[in-house]
């Protein structure tokens, strides 16, 4: 009987091992469904977000509106961050996100979103620290002399790319993905590069934010499917399998 237990846990353990991550849990979610709609021009408050799920007013104007005019690559509720939403910069956070006590340094996270890219582009959107932008994709195009460029900030500093080669403006998919060595983005899966990252830097990331410039009629585009996810450290299954493994053993022990 005991031989068999040894071999049940043993089974058990190889299983986990085989496994590999957890089940990746979705902390956070927009999809603009649940705002008021901008009811057009003449409101004082025209469908901003800024004061629903969780969302708040960095500094500035609230620079992302609700709309569902049907716009290039948006279906249904959508981000509006076109010309007259906002007067200057804007930063809008998130409160919390799932993540309101810093990251965990050993898991990884995955922010991904749509963004439709018009021309004179200056928008932001990633992650924050506090109310401080952090690791973020900075899209910029036709305008202070850039063809077309994608800044990979992250806490050492920013590395520029061109997304010419990416997506030539229009509607596409990004992704963030964050660890305690790395943040890489993606645009329509293709790597675009990324920016060194440290544990003690993800620990204090504490929420989502965007960013908008408003001035000379810059265009932030529109933006939706925002989606938070965390992939718990590899190998808790695992851990989990060794853990029976080594009390069996232990009980073994003391009963000869």
């Amino acid at each position: 009987m005991k031989a068999s237990i040894t071999l049940s846990v043993a089974a058990f353990l190889i299983v986990g091992l085989a496994a590999g991550p957890a089940s990746a849990q979705v902390l956070f979610t927009e999809d603009f469904s649940g705002h008021a709609l901008d009811p057009g021009p003449g409101f004082s408050h025209r469908g901003g977000i800024n004061g629903t799920n969780g969302w708040f007013l960095g500094r500035g104007t609230d620079n992302v509106r609700v709309s569902d005019t049907p716009v290039l690559g948006m279906v249904g509720n959508y981000g509006d961050m076109s010309p007259g939403q906002g007067s200057s910069d804007g930063n809008m956070h998130s409160n919390d996100a799932g993540i309101g006590g810093g990251m965990d340094p050993d898991a990884e996270y995955r922010l991904t979103w749509t963004q439709t890219v018009l021309a004179d582009t200056a928008v932001e959107f990633g992650l924050r620290i506090g109310t401080r932008q952090h690791a973020r994709l900075h899209l910029d195009d036709r305008f202070n002399n850039h063809s077309g460029r994608i800044l990979l900030r992250g806490p050492e500093g920013d590395d520029t790319v061109s997304w010419n080669n990416h997506i030539g403006g229009g509607t596409a998919d990004f992704e963030m993905i964050v660890t305690q060595d790395r943040v890489n983005f993606e645009i329509d899966g293709v790597g675009v590069g990324g920016r060194q990252m440290d544990a003690a830097t993800m620990a204090q990331i504490d929420g989502i934010h965007f960013w908008s410039d408003y001035s000379n009629n810059r265009n932030g585009g529109y933006i939706d499917n925002i989606t938070l996810t965390l992939v718990p450290e590899p190998g808790t299954f695992s851990l989990l399998a060794l853990g029976s493994l080594m009390a069996l053993r232990r009980r073994r022990a003391a009963t000869g």
